[in-house]
Order: structure tokens, then C-alpha cells, then sequence
């Protein structure tokens, strides 16, 4: 059988090939086409000559990412119940900076004018107290169509309760109109509060025409090229989605290709053993970072993207807001993902200060860093990795791709160096120390700021540019060891192979544990949910589905909860109740640094996470296949030691390494998808998996 992963980025677009009989693995690496990304799928998959056998298409896409932070999604009307037409504004109290006077919010995804009032009325405990009124249902559906609305989205109040009024609404558009998008908030995000439903109802109604208008060109394109293959999308959650589930919920797929990275390094560290690790994630546009303990990556329950502060997530934990950052809320779980933009392709400038900044504005894939000779006069990183000799000029990309060092020397000259009296060394070696300085930060925004100590962690960087970063990263973190897997640059697609289907469930139920907990209704519930994840599973070619429980749990009075869960568990017994309460004190401390265990506890939620096993390729028949032409020729590098000075260092071809074989630093060992920089005072041991495993001292 013949597996295919197509992950598409910012600058290129990665696919890996894997045969299951024979264990070969094959890779493609293409620019990816921003105008109609579909093309550089295709293009990718093509390299491969082996369209008419691929049975299984995972795919990793940043369509619905880039469609919020470059503000390119549908025309939406929003349906809400009366007197809540400004929620979308008013929002919270939380606020990016606490103490500034001046705060830009979000220009809202949905104007005023487009969001209309329903006269209707469920109370809190899912009565309906005033049932919609069709005639006043019909003026509002003849305004949208007059405007030209492309997606629609209803959030009714308390649907999440009993949704039948929101269904009532869905039900009329489908009659007068039965091509329009309509997202239904009690679908969407059924839980309780307000602005984040509404606001991840808008989200999703957003993005819904852009989606799924991509992948039914997408299913079409490759219905006419590859028989009887089924199509993965991947997820936030680490999981993936059918077709039919991405283009209904595509909020579900914000953080689809970083996610692919984190399950490809819990692949890892399984295959190798080590339960605690950092991923590591550097592409062209932006570098990712995620905590993995024991084996499984950290979640939060949502986070907000895009508005004033490009390729930056604000993430929440129990609806609670752990970082600032100003965009849309959206509460779908997802991987704890610290994202910030410093990619391989970001441009590095001077602001006002004269202080060299380093992103979030990258070249992209067209017209790329300036060395790519395709136009671009920005400096990115890429160049000043050329230029202090740290990127080979005439091997990149295996020698397909031809690197111009005059043109990136230019660039940092023109731009940096001359504006700050530097010389060009000097100036691109300030460049890798910003971006540097930047992928740090992220890093610690997901252990140091989630109370994790980064030096008890192992490092496994990939992407393009990673291991080109990966041992000055760790040393500025204190950590000692780092693993460079065998395909870096296109780990992140090989991890769309590793994965299941995933959905997440969440139900709105407030208990008070000082009475006595009705164990029934609780299983009850979960049933219910167990059910709707069944239905929407079953038809995804699963071989079995694994069910997890969750409970939202608070001190009673609290305005914020912690997401504690079961694992894998047939029902609720008095036994497991008690054992999510003491897990609750316990995380309470280690995050707020005390607990309560003689107080008052409350369930806000149920949750409910169900993962259908797909088949899929083992790690471990991944061997390392040793290639001729093990050492190349030496070269000046810079910056590969404590300073600045220029140092000849010897170059190995990554393939041509064998099992167990050790190399001291500095070095520079090249693949083709990949540069991987063995600074001073570093060593790297080849395991028999094909990894580089570096000490760093």
C-alpha cells in the first residue's frame, strides 16, 4: 500500500511517499503556490510517478490560517437573538495589555449592518420561550441575499442547551436557498459562554466558502488523476478530518500543518524512547513549538488568530487567557502551540530605534529570500545563512535549486549593514541572533510559562531551516540534548502518516459536587456524545474508535476552569469522579502554585475525545539507507562558535553517515531537504533509526 502526506507552507510545499510493503521512503519538495495552492499538491505528488497507485492522501494546509490573518474570508451575515447583536464587540474584559490606555481591538470578521436580531428566546435551563417567528426569519434572509452574504452564521442564545431554534433557522435557509453556507453555533462550539460561541461561530462561517470551495477542487483534481484513494485533512487536535467534516467545520483546521510537526515528534520519541520532549518546528514563514509529556503533546481549550498581530496565537486554558495577544477567539481544542514569525523566508529590517527586528513579514515562496534570485531585495534569515557560509551555495535542495550569495550579500549589505554602520558578517550574524533570540521565546512560552523547566526536555527540531537553529536554540535554553530526525524538512508531512481520526466533543453541564454527583446522568450525557462522535466517525474507514473522558472543573465562584482528563474509560464510577477531583487540586497547584482541596468544586463541562485507529506506517521500518560520497569538502562558516570569527569546518553528506557513527563539532552535515549546523562544543551520534543525536555542552 502506498501512503502519501502532502504538507503545504508558506515557502514550499513538502510530500513524502511511503510503501508499507518494502518500507522505502521517497520525498518531494516543491515552492508552494500561494495563488491556487491545489497546484503545488499536485506538482509535489507528481514528482513521485506513482499517481494510479497511491490508495491513502494525508494533507497538512495552511488555507484556513492564512485566509484569517491576511483577512481573505466569505462575506457573513450573523443571525443572533435580540439584544445581542453587538457581542462580537463588546467582547470581555480580558484585554492584550493590562495597563495601556491606547488598544486596538480587532476590526470584527461580521460589520454591524450585517448582523440581524431574531425576536426568540430559550432560557437557561433549554425552554423554549418564544419560538421564531418566520415572517420576521424571512426579512432577514431577503437582506443577506440582497448583500450578497456568502456563509451564514446563528447563534441563537442558550442553544447549547436545546439547539432546536437554531435548527429551525437552518432548516428555512436550506428551503429558500439550499446552496448557502450555514454555520449553527450549538455545532460549532456548543458550550457555554456567549462571545467566545458566537465569535467561533462567526470564524467558521468565515472561512466555510474558501475551504470548501479548496478541498472540492482538491477531491475533483485528484478523483481525475488517483483512484480509490481516501483524503485525510488535518486538524488542530493532532487528528484528522474526513472531507466531508474539514469543509462543515473548517475551524476545526486552523493550526492543521503545525500540528502535523507535534505528532510526527510523538512518533518519534516513542520510536526512540524518550518521553519528554520539545518540538521544534522551523519552516520559511514561521517556527512552532509544542510540549510533549509522556509521550502526549499539550492541548489548551482554544485561542485567538489573526487580527493586528500576525502568525501570533493567544491560547486559553479553562477559558481562561494565558498570553496577550489581540485577534478572534476560537474554543475548539487544539495542540498548545507557541507559533511566531520567524521562518527560514522572514525579512529582517531596522525599525525607528535602529535596532534589528526580524519578522513577522516574510518573503514567502514568491519571490522568496533574495539569494533564491527570484526577485526579492528584503534580507531574510535564509540569506544571512548564506552569507556567513552556514547554507551551501551549489547543494540546496540537493543541488536543484540554485542559491545567488552576491544577491543575498546585497540584500543584508543595502538593508542592514550600510543603515548600522556593520560589516555584512556583522550584520547577518546579528540577524541569526534576533531570530534566534525570537524562536526562544516561543519556546519558553510553552515550558517556562506553563511552569516546565526547557532543561529536562529533549529538543527534536525539524523543518526546513530547524536544524540550521537547533543546537544555538538549545544553548541558549540550557538544554542538553537535541534530535535532528532523518527527513527534517519534511517531518512535518510524515507526521499526517502517524495520525487518527480525532474529534472532540463538549457538553454544557453545570454540577455543584457538594451535592451528590447523579452518576447516571453523567454517563447519560457521555453517551449522548459517544453517539454523535460514532455517527460522524463510522464512515471513515476506522478500525476501531478509543473513547477518553474529560471534565471542565472549577472552585465554585471561580470565572475559569482546568480541562482535567480520564483516558480511556467504559463509564464514570464514584472511584473515577473522585480521581478527576484530586487530579483538579493537584494541576491547581502546579499552575497557580496552591490549592483548595476542602473547597466547594464545580462541573462546568463534559468532554469527550474519540480517536478512530487508521492504519497507518510503523516508525521503526524507517531505516537509514547509507548513500556514497560521505564527506565533501570543507568551508568558511561564521558564527558557529562562541563569537563571530571564521572558522573552516568540515562538511558531511547526512546520508552518507552510518549507524553509530559520531561527529564533533563545529560541522555542517547536509541533506537534501535540510542543513543541520554542529556547533562548537557539540557532538552528534547517528542511531539506528537515522536521527542525529546531539550533545550539547
Amino acid at each position: 500500500m502506498l501512503w502519501v502526506a502532502v504538507d503545504v507552507g508558506g515557502t514550499f510545499t513538502d510530500a513524502v511517499l511511503f510503501d508499507d510493503k518494502t518500507g522505502d521512503v521517497h520525498i518531494s519538495k516543491v515552492s508552494s503556490t500561494s495563488d491556487n495552492p491545489v497546484v503545488g499538491f499536485l506538482e509535489s505528488i507528481n514528482q513521485f510517478g506513482l499517481k494510479d497507485k497511491i490508495q491513502a492522501i494525508f494533507h497538512g494546509t495552511t488555507i484556513a490560517t492564512n485566509a484569517l490573518i491576511e483577512g481573505k474570508g466569505a462575506k457573513v451575515g450573523l443571525i443572533t437573538t435580540k439584544g445581542f447583536k453587538d457581542v462580537l464587540e463588546i467582547g470581555t474584559q480580558l484585554r492584550p495589555s493590562l495597563y495601556s490606555l491606547i488598544q486596538k481591538k480587532p476590526k470584527p470578521l461580521i460589520p454591524r449592518r450585517l448582523r440581524m436580531e431574531l425576536d426568540e428566546r430559550t432560557n437557561a435551563k433549554g425552554k423554549i420561550e418564544k419560538k421564531i417567528n418566520i415572517n420576521e426569519l424571512k426579512r432577514i434572509i431577503r437582506f443577506f441575499f440582497q448583500e450578497g452574504v456568502e456563509s451564514i452564521a446563528v447563534s441563537l442564545l442558550f442553544s447549547f442547551v436545546n439547539p432546536k431554534n437554531e435548527i429551525t433557522v437552518r432548516n428555512f435557509i436550506n428551503k429558500v436557498k439550499p446552496n448557502m453556507l450555514v454555520s449553527l453555533s450549538s455545532e460549532v462550539c456548543p458550550q457555554i459562554g456567549e462571545y467566545y460561541r458566537t465569535s467561533t461561530t462567526a470564524v467558521n462561517s468565515y472561512l466555510m466558502p474558501l475551504v470548501s470551495n479548496y478541498l472540492t477542487n482538491l477531491k475533483n483534481e485528484l478523483n481525475g488523476t488517483i483512484n480509490k484513494q481516501k483524503i485525510y485533512i488535518m486538524s488542530s487536535n493532532g487528528g484528522t478530518l474526513t472531507l466531508n467534516t474539514a469543509s462543515r467545520l473548517p475551524v476545526l483546521m486552523i493550526e492543521s500543518g503545525p500540528a502535523a510537526g507535534v505528532v510526527a515528534a510523538c512518533g518519534i520519541a516513542k520510536t526512540v524512547k524518550i518521553p519528554n520532549v520539545i518540538s521544534f518546528d522551523m519552516g520559511g514563514t514561521t517556527a512552532k513549538a509544542c510540549l510533549i509529556q509522556n509521550y502526549q503533546p499539550n492541548t489548551v481549550d482554544g485561542f485567538e488568530v489573526g487580527g493586528e498581530m500576525q502568525h501570533s496565537k493567544t491560547f486559553y486554558s479553562g477559558g481562561s487567557l494565558t498570553l496577550g495577544v489581540s485577534g478572534y477567539p476560537v474554543m475548539v481544542p487544539t495542540l498548545d502551540l507557541a507559533e511566531v514569525g520567524t521562518g527560514g523566508g522572514s525579512i529582517a529590517y531596522v525599525d525607528m530605534g535602529g535596532v534589528i527586528r526580524v519578522g513577522p513579514k516574510s518573503a514567502g515562496a514568491n519571490p522568496g529570500p533574495a539569494c533564491y534570485g527570484k526577485g526579492g531585495e528584503e534580507p531574510t534569515v535564509t540569506d544571512a545563512n548564506v552569507v556567513l557560509g552556514r547554507l551551501n551555495r551549489e547543494t540546496f535542495l540537493g543541488g536543484t535549486m540554485k542559491i545567488y550569495y552576491e544577491l543575498a550579500k546585497k540584500a543584508v549589505t543595502q538593508k542592514i549593514a550600510k543603515p548600522l554602520g556593520l560589516s555584512v558578517i556583522e550584520a547577518s550574524y546579528g540577524i541569526l541572533k534576533i531570530a534566534v533570540a525570537n524562536m526562544v521565546n516561543a519556546i519558553r512560552l510553552v515550558s517556562v510559562q506553563r511552569g516546565y523547566n526547557p532543561k529536562e526536555y529533549t529538543l527534536i527540531a525539524f523543518g526546513g531551516a530547524g536544524p540550521t537553529h537547533a543546537v544555538r536554540i538549545a544553548k541558549e535554553l540550557g538544554i542538553k540534548k537535541v534530535l535532528i530526525p532523518l527527513f527534517p524538512g519534511v517531518t512535518s508531512a510524515l507526521g499526517l502518516l502517524l495520525t487518527d481520526i480525532v474529534r472532540e466533543y463538549v457538553l454544557t453541564k453545570l454540577l455543584e459536587v457538594k451535592t451528590p454527583v447523579a452518576l447516571s446522568e453523567i454517563n447519560q450525557l457521555f453517551n449522548i456524545l459517544k453517539k454523535r462522535a460514532s455517527n460522524d466517525i463510522k464512515d471513515a474507514g476506522t478500525l476501531s474508535i478509543i473513547y477518553e473522558y474529560a471534565f471542565d472543573i472549577r472552585y465554585t465562584g471561580q470565572n475559569y476552569y482546568i480541562t482535567v482528563w480520564l483516558g480511556e474509560c467504559s463509564e464514570i464510577t464514584k472511584e473515577k469522579m473522585e480521581e478527576a477531583f484530586n487530579k483538579f487540586h493537584d494541576e491547581h497547584k502546579r499552575i497557580y502554585g496552591h490549592s483548595s482541596p476542602g473547597e466547594e468544586l464545580q462541573v462546568v463541562n463534559l468532554r469527550l475525545k474519540a480517536t478512530g485507529i487508521i492504519p497507518k506506517p510503523n516508525l521503526k521500518s524507517l531505516a537509514p539507507k547509507k548513500v556514497e560520497n560521505k564527506k565533501e569538502k570543507s568551508r568558511i562558516v561564521y558564527g558557529v562558535s562562541e563569537n563571530i570569527e571564521e572558522i573552516e569546518v568540515p562538511v558531511y553528506w547526512r546520508h552518507g553517515l552510518s549507524v553509530g557513527e559520531t561527529l564533533e563539532g563545529p560541522a555542517i552535515i547536509e541533506q537534501y531537504d535540510s542543513t543541520t549546523i554542529l556547533e562548537e562544543k557539540s557532538k552528534a551520534l547517528v542511531d539506528e533509526y537515522g536521527n542525529l543525536i546531539i550533545e550539547v555542552i
